[in-house]
């Protein structure tokens, strides 16, 4: 399986427990917090894509090389 389809398969587990907890913990409704859990999903799975994927500028001795 690659990287990237198990970091949004993370990012859409984080998103259904935010919206079970919103639901049992939070006093928001059904439909307040299956938007927040989209949100949240749509908001992970692009920081982590971001964060893990992103190519990484070349560094020589230490320092970042600017051709």
């Amino acid at each position: 399986m690659s990287a990237r389809l198990r970091t949004f398969g993370f990012s859409l587990l984080i998103g259904i427990a935010t919206t079970i907890l919103m639901v049992i913990l939070g006093s928001v409704g059904w439909n307040g917090s299956i938007f927040i859990g989209l949100i949240t999903t749509v908001m992970v799975g692009a920081f982590l894509n971001w964060i893990l994927f992103l190519p990484l500028p070349p560094i020589e001795n230490g320092r970042i090389k600017t051709e």
